[in-house]
């Protein structure tokens, strides 16, 4: 996956550029509700539908005051799911508007942004086989046009084969 994850997010938009050997970048377009997936061993850009939901929370837990990251105190806010545990450390002064991401349901992201209205500044996921670990190292807002949100031109899309655990 790479050391380095710089995480955009404008209006409905995401996009994570990584600097690993496998995954290159993720788009998120809240207008068709996909996520976009480009990898290193392949041309083809590989999608999924982000209404779709195969781990389900099975329990909430909030714990106030749980860390600090970049100088900000932040809540934890644990999903217990079906498949793995989500962790996420949030500060609601860095804020998102849940209704944007209403219907993106996929890896519950939905609920996560309906509880805390915040980017995440950490996030944890652990499954049992492997923990991904994600924080912030850097918080800068600009000015991002659209367009970063756009599918490059002539970009061969393909939907992503899943398989359930």
């Amino acid at each position: 996956m790479g050391p380095r994850l710089e995480y955009y997010v404008k209006g409905g938009f995401y996009r994570t550029t990584g600097d690993g050997t496998y995954a290159q970048w993720q788009l998120y377009n809240n207008t068709d509700n996909k996520i976009y997936s480009k990898f290193s061993n392949s041309d083809t850009v590989l999608w999924e539908d982000a209404s779709v939901n195969d781990n389900p929370i099975i329990s909430r837990q909030l714990n106030k005051n749980a860390a600090t990251i970049l100088g900000y105190s932040c809540d934890e806010l644990i999903f217990t799911c079906k498949n793995e545990t989500q962790k996420y450390y949030f500060n609601s002064k860095i804020s998102m508007d849940p209704t944007l991401y209403a219907d993106l349901k996929y890896g519950n992201w939905d609920e996560y942004i309906k509880q805390t209205k915040s980017i995440p500044l950490k996030i944890i996921f652990e499954d049992g086989e492997f923990t991904m670990e994600s924080a912030a190292t850097e918080i800068k807002p600009m000015k991002l046009d659209y367009k970063e949100f756009k599918l490059p031109e002539n970009a061969i899309t393909a939907k992503k084969q899943t398989s359930s655990k």
